[in-house]
């Protein structure tokens, strides 16, 4: 049932609640304060940023391994060191050597060792080493080592450990002990198998760093609350384990606001929409509104096709004002009639949407088809099906509907157009 209370008033309740990015930044941000307040006021140069970052205490490393006073031969080793054996560009090498002092090849070269033999190639250590130049201080075997074995005997493939630690090396500085492993043991209690743990550490390791019982099982008990099936739930940890990262308190407002948009709790929609609806910042929720609104879309026209495909919120502004407009004009369609194919939003514009209006436009321009057919029907099928039922079946009648198709269809490897749509889920 959908609820009673007006569309705006919906989305007003949902855009109370800050998003998770913003959320979770501004917390870490805070709780450092302290700490870079009395750093700089502890240093003989307070002022000179650059100090408070070298300073800066690590959970890899101890703080009297840390340089006090750099000096001019140590920052020359130490960029000269992330360019040669770390692979960084010279910029970025200066900029990394704000943040870390070698002074020596020592430590630092039985890191690489242990990280090349743990099947970590050289574009993941020069990611790796951009993101956290400390961890070239770190105790490659009281450290490091640990924790990749543990994720390897744990049947985490080695791409995948090297993926997720080379795109989110702060894993490096949690501990093993008291939240790799719990957060671990806590994932793999849900998805139970090795390849259900690999699908959802490629998506997000943000599950491994979140707190268990302050932040995930509040949030799962939320979605049971509210009726979600547990296969649904198994596969939003799946697909989308950052989603239950979410602050339990706003976690808790998003759900209530799909359910109130009038979703069915058992269906994907349902949890497609609470993972599309917990990543999306105010600003960019009335953004993408305004744009359907431009577009000629009423609110319940928005709703239908929100409801149809949530991640329509996930296509750019440009994407949608782009596509909604050309299927318009070139096809005489409604947006009553867009709003029942939201699917579209998710399709390349230059290899599907251009080459098939293409097509439409010439089999209406000679009767051959009637101008209500169904937009789903036309741009949901696959290629074959599409040539078959609108291009090979006229050839005769209308053998330019081929060239049409032809010319309008762009080369493998150009703009797909749903490249901001992010993982595409037909629904």
């Amino acid at each position: 049932m959908r609820s009673s209370l007006p569309f705006s008033y919906q989305v007003k309740s949902f855009l109370s609640f800050t998003p998770f990015h913003t959320s979770m930044f501004s917390f870490r941000f805070s709780r450092n304060l302290p700490q870079l307040s009395s750093s700089i006021k502890d240093s003989k140069t307070r002022g000179n940023f650059y100090v408070f970052l070298v300073q800066k205490p690590s959970s890899l490393i101890s703080v009297s391994s840390l340089s006090n006073s750099p000096t001019t031969e140590d920052h020359s080793f130490t960029v000269s060191y992330l360019i040669n054996s770390c692979g960084l560009s010279p910029e970025s090498a200066l900029l990394a050597s704000k943040r870390v002092i070698i002074k020596n090849h020592e430590k630092p070269d039985a890191v690489l060792a242990l990280l090349k033999n743990h099947g970590f190639y050289k574009p993941h250590i020069t990611k790796l080493i951009t993101r956290l130049p400390l961890l070239l201080l770190a105790n490659p075997e009281k450290t490091l080592k640990p924790k990749l074995d543990f994720f390897l005997g744990s049947g985490v493939t080695g791409p995948v450990m090297v993926k997720m630690l080379s795109s989110n090396p702060s894993l490096f500085e949690r501990s093993l002990t008291k939240q790799l492993i719990p957060s671990f043991d806590f994932l793999k209690s849900f998805v139970r198998t090795n390849e259900n743990i690999n699908a959802a550490l490629r998506r997000s390791t943000q599950v491994l760093q979140a707190r268990i019982q302050g932040t995930l099982v509040p949030n799962i008990s939320i979605l049971r609350n509210h009726g979600v099936p547990e296969s649904r739930i198994i596969s939003l940890i799946i697909t989308h384990p950052r989603t239950l990262a979410l602050m339990p308190d706003q976690f808790s407002k998003v759900v209530k606001t799909v359910e109130g948009f009038g979703f069915d709790r058992l269906s994907s929609a349902f949890v497609i929409a609470v993972r599309v609806m917990s990543a999306m910042s105010r600003s960019t929720w009335e953004r993408k509104l305004e744009v359907y609104k431009r577009v000629g879309w009423s609110e319940d026209e928005f709703l239908t096709a929100f409801k149809k495909q949530p991640m329509c919120m996930n296509a750019s502004e440009k994407k949608i004002k782009r596509t909604l407009e050309f299927v318009a004009k070139e096809l005489g369609t409604k947006a009553s009639d867009i709003c029942q194919c939201p699917n579209v939003l998710l399709l390349s514009f230059e290899r599907r949407i251009v080459p098939r209006c293409a097509v439409m436009q010439v089999l209406i321009s000679r009767n051959l088809i009637r101008k209500d057919f169904s937009l789903n029907s036309v741009m949901l099928c696959n290629e074959l099906d599409f040539l078959r039922k609108f291009v090979t079946k006229y050839q005769e009648e209308a053998p330019e509907a081929l060239m049409a198709y032809q010319g309008r269809r762009a080369p493998l490897g150009s703009d797909i157009g749903s490249e901001d749509c992010g993982e595409t889920v037909m629904l």
